[in-house]
């Protein structure tokens, strides 16, 4: 980052605060912020033991508060690197969960799609003994499997090629006995301009009731910037029940599309989700059928069109009106994904059958432009939440703060500097930024509910020109029983790690490495920051994968 890179260190955390965030970064990095020695050893571990190509260099940043591993050749590109890079993501996930590092989040905090960010909260966890699955949609019309249980490939497959309604298959490989899978579906699945738009919707629909009868879902990953892989956790328990999903389509500022999947009592629950978003401008909301595909089109003309700003709160403002209703009608949101390269196309919403939660309130939190930072319908208290975290962990001044409702109530902070920057060093000082914030919603109740790419405006990304975009959106729901009935309140953790011999998979198994620069007897804080030199690498190793297990093992004795 050369000029632009800081020493200024992170604002130290407080040894009780339990969030961690790593970020893939283009073009060949791993990065960990607010991580300690353990942290720090897992993900090398990980790394040396799974990327074949070999770690180049480790180097701090932000005078020791942030750690780069620099990997040989260029992991986010096509081709058998960028499967590697997902295998090295989905083993950070299961590493860091076995040593009770909880996947929370996963988001992009950046305009130019140059991080991808991974957010990990401290909790008790249960060992997940077996490797990840995902399924990753690639190309325009493949899809590739990862992991999967030989019966749950056999039935994504058979349903690929029977169902009447889906475009089938053209061609099938497999590399590593069954551990790499891909199909070629017939049509151009995932191309921005397909005709298929409802059978492409189906079949991810169907390849979801499918895995969740062996798998859970954990995330979706975009760690090339393309379309999204998506990741899942063996189940200990098969069940043969069906779940329902269906998906709901933002398109630009204009129109969302509901598809076939969705239960028919659900269309006048979105539309009266709309007329509640629009108030006195429902008029303007139009409803398309398109029978031949099943596909439920709802058409709108903001007022606030000619302003980029608002049009964007707008948009975002239908989401929380469409996530509190969906919800109070018993259908949670799972994710948000991308399975078009044309950013006009925005995210798909994928939301599964659940309990209902009636009343439930949501709010956005959206970094838009070079420097503002907005608060979408939220509560006073989660007003103040912001100030008070934007005063004591941005490193800038506050330059502005302004209110305004179009018609959801809004609240923009304007920021010193460029926090969405991925060429400076005020990225880092941004990520931590929001893993305060995630702190303190959790204190008052809100859960983050959904990350999901709503851009202000159609940018083209398949003509070879990647024009800069607002980074993802973050949604939270107010969930007030958390915060007394969640034994896994960040910091107040404990957690009771399993035998070193079962935490360490078969490809972990190694004879361990002596540590001859730890003492196991002094104690470890996790929070103190290191002041290394701009160029300084680790001059002593951290401690390794095994040791931080057996130390574990001891403590447990």
């Amino acid at each position: 980052m050369g000029a632009e890179e800081s020493h200024i260190p992170l604002k130290r955390v407080p040894q009780s605060f339990g969030y961690l965030a790593v970020v893939f970064k283009m073009p060949d990095n791993i990065q960990v912020i607010h991580g300690g020695e353990n942290e720090h050893s897992v993900i090398e571990h990980v790394i040396s033991n799974t990327w074949k190509e070999g770690i180049q260099a480790t180097k701090q940043k932000c005078a020791g508060s942030v750690l780069c591993f620099k990997l040989n050749g260029l992991p986010y590109e096509t081709g058998m690197l960028s499967l590697n890079i997902r295998e090295v993501a989905c083993r950070i996930l299961r590493c860091l969960h076995n040593i009770g590092w909880q996947y929370l989040v996963a988001a992009n905090l950046t305009k130019c799609r140059q991080w991808f960010t991974l957010i990990f909260v401290h909790k008790e966890t249960q060992r997940i003994s077996q490797e990840l699955a995902y399924v990753a949609m690639s190309s325009n019309d493949k899809l590739h499997f990862c992991n999967l249980q030989q019966h749950t490939l056999d039935e994504i497959c058979h349903s690929l090629r029977h169902s009447e309604h889906q475009p089938g298959i053209t061609f099938e490989d497999s590399t590593d006995g069954l551990k790499n899978y891909e199909v070629q579906l017939n049509g151009l699945l995932w191309s921005s301009t397909t005709a298929l738009h409802a059978e492409a919707r189906a079949i991810l629909t169907k390849i979801f009731i499918v895995m969740m009868k062996r798998y859970s879902f954990l995330c979706a990953m975009n760690l090339k910037r393309t379309e999204d892989a998506f990741v899942f956790v063996p189940k200990s328990i098969h069940y043969d029940t069906t779940t329902e999903f269906f998906i709901i389509s933002l398109r630009k500022t204009s129109k969302i599309q509901v598809y076939k999947e969705a239960p028919d009592h659900l269309i006048p629950i979105i539309h009266l989700a709309l007329v509640d978003a629009f108030g006195k401008m429902s008029h303007a909301i139009e409803k398309i059928i398109d029978h031949q595909s099943g596909k439920v089109e709802f058409k709108y003309k903001s007022h606030t069109e000619k302003d980029p700003d608002a049009l964007c709160t707008m948009t975002k403002f239908i989401v929380c009106k469409l996530l509190e209703a969906l919800k109070s009608h018993g259908w949670s949101i799972v994710t948000g994904f991308d399975m078009s390269r044309k950013l006009s196309n925005k995210s798909e919403l994928l939301f599964q059958k659940s309990s209902p939660h009636p009343d439930c309130k949501v709010f956005c939190l959206s970094p838009v432009r070079k420097s503002k930072l907005c608060v979408i319908n939220a509560p006073p208290k989660i007003i103040n939440a912001c100030r008070k975290v934007i005063s004591t962990r941005w490193h800038l001044p506050l330059i502005s703060e302004t209110q305004y409702a179009v018609p959801a109530t809004c609240v923009s902070f304007e920021l010193g500097g460029k926090p969405w920057s991925d060429s400076s060093d005020c990225a880092y000082f941004s990520h931590s930024m929001f893993l305060h914030l995630l702190e303190e919603f959790f204190h008052k109740g809100f859960k983050i509910n959904l990350t999901a790419d709503v851009i202000p405006e159609s940018m083209e990304y398949d003509e070879g020109v990647s024009s800069s975009h607002d980074p993802n959106a973050w949604w939270f729901m107010l969930e007030p029983q958390i915060v007394m009935t969640d034994a896994s309140y960040p910091g107040d953790w404990k957690s009771e790690v399993p035998p070193l011999a079962q935490v360490l998979s078969d490809d972990f198994r190694q004879t361990p490495v002596p540590d001859v620069h730890v003492n196991p007897n002094e104690p470890q804080n996790r929070t103190e920051p290191m002041m290394p030199t701009d160029t300084q690498l680790y001059e002593d190793c951290p401690p390794s994968y095994e040791m931080i297990m057996m130390e574990r093992e001891q403590k447990q004795d």
